[in-house]
């Protein structure tokens, strides 16, 4: 009766299949298997047809009723009530449809409090309030979900155990990834709400957890990286910033997460800031997401970054406003934009004794800002000792930046400089070669 009825909802006949469940419901009476299974059935048919709330909640009671039969194992009602959960949270597409929202809602606070669940099945009641905590964190209801995420470390820290029993190492073991997921939900919470203290606070916590946890899921530990690289990039943190988004990227890529592509453009931002003279995009690994919608602007931008092309920077910022549409990204490319100049100015004035920096020809123009904005780039230059020289202003009241060389030794001062640069340039192709042959530059790095 009951693989003829998924049969009918199979083919579409929903009242027959329903009719044909009800029926291996109450030859059930127990509550038994056979009834577990098939009221898992009625609950996908009764959301597929949009039935009412109550009748929906009722027949989901009485499937939470079977997980506390002898007839159902705790890892089969765990199993099957959370992929039913699953279910109908991607069918509803859970934070876009307010009805249907509060339907998941219905469901997993009726899941929470219902009696079977209150003893022994502490795993399943866990798997419901993690996956209310994620839907509260899509509708950003932050009060509520820091209740739901207090609540939930409260009962992973305690001493004992559900009999009042002390716990034992499976139990503990078994916890400890529990910790780092609530953790993980608690650092989205903080980065969404911009707490920064809180967020440096729950990164150094969930650290800890991730050294003392066996098994923890990767996407989780993606969190905590992920986390760790933006905290690096707000303390002007690249190589470090650059370390943790791969590592994020890594991990999120093996859970098959989409959060992958964020990192790789975070990966190749964090990069360009600290002048690592590599293109992570290149590497092996990075390599087959370089023109994926989302993530080609970043690789177009990182070309011109490359190349020292101000000009077709200037470019890909206009033409592609989602770059600046993503706030990590926004709040850098000021000074992503005034270092490509930086370096350029400084590729320019090691080709001659004095360069012009305002006015026709000079290097204002071809850096394409103002004079004011060149002279402040040049005394940025002196400051850092990246060039060795003087800013003087000559009769037609442009600013010049004048190399510290005498006459006669100007030539070769400026021979040197140029082969220099040109080693220098060698080395850093060679580099990305073989660092291209090993895999990221920054799978080494801590």
């Amino acid at each position: 009766m009951y693989h003829s009825s998924k049969g009918l909802a199979e083919d579409g006949d929903t009242v027959g299949a329903l009719q044909g469940l009800q029926r291996v419901i109450e030859a059930d009476e127990g509550g038994g298997e056979w009834a577990f299974k098939a009221l898992k059935q009625v609950i996908k048919l009764r959301i597929a047809q949009n039935d009412p709330t109550d009748a929906l909640l009722r027949d989901f009671g009485r499937f939470l009723a079977c997980c506390g039969k002898q007839a159902v194992s705790r890892a089969a009602a765990e199993r099957k009530t959370l992929s039913l959960l699953d279910g109908l949270a991607t069918a509803a597409g859970a934070g876009a449809d307010s009805a249907r929202s509060s339907l998941l809602e219905a469901l997993y606070t009726a899941a929470r409090a219902h009696p079977s669940l209150q003893q022994g099945h502490d795993r399943l009641r866990f798997g419901v309030g993690t996956r209310l905590a994620e839907l509260l964190l899509v509708r950003r209801e932050w009060s509520q979900l820091a209740s739901l995420t207090a609540e939930l470390k409260s009962r992973l820290e305690r001493a004992s155990d559900a009999s009042g029993g002390p716990i034992s190492e499976t139990e503990r073991a078994r916890r400890g990834p529990q910790l780092l997921e609530v953790y993980s939900i608690e650092i989205r919470a903080a980065t969404g709400l911009g707490d920064v203290r809180t967020l440096k606070r729950l990164h150094s916590q969930g650290l800890a957890a991730a050294r003392c946890a066996a098994a923890a899921h990767p996407r989780v530990l993606a969190v905590l990286r992920e986390c760790g690289g933006k905290m690096h990039l707000r303390e002007r943190r690249w190589d470090a910033a650059a370390t943790d988004f791969f590592e994020a990227f890594r991990l999120y890529d093996g859970a098959g997460s989409q959060r992958r592509l964020d990192c790789l453009r975070y990966l190749s931002l964090a990069t360009m800031l600290g002048q690592r003279g590599i293109d992570p995009l290149q590497e092996q690994g990075a390599r087959a997401f370089r023109d994926d919608p989302s993530v080609r602007p970043m690789t177009l931008l990182a070309e011109a970054w490359q190349q020292g092309d101000v000009g077709a920077f200037g470019r890909v910022m206009r033409e592609h406003p989602d770059l600046m549409a993503d706030d990590l990204i926004a709040m850098h490319a000021d000074e992503l934009g005034r270092l490509l100049r930086l370096t350029r100015l400084e590729d320019l004035a090691s080709r001659r004794a004095r360069l012009r920096l305002g006015g026709p020809g000079g290097a204002a123009g071809v850096l394409g800002i103002t004079s004011a904005e060149a002279e402040a780039l040049a005394a940025r230059l002196l400051e850092e000792g990246r060039v060795r020289g003087r800013l003087i202003r000559d009769g037609s009241d442009w600013s010049s930046l004048v190399m510290d060389v005498d006459d006669d030794g100007a030539v070769n001062a400026l021979l040197l400089s140029q082969w220099g640069r040109e080693l220098s340039r060698a080395g850093r192709a060679a580099f990305a070669t073989g660092a291209a042959s090993a895999g990221f530059a920054f799978a080494g790095g801590g």
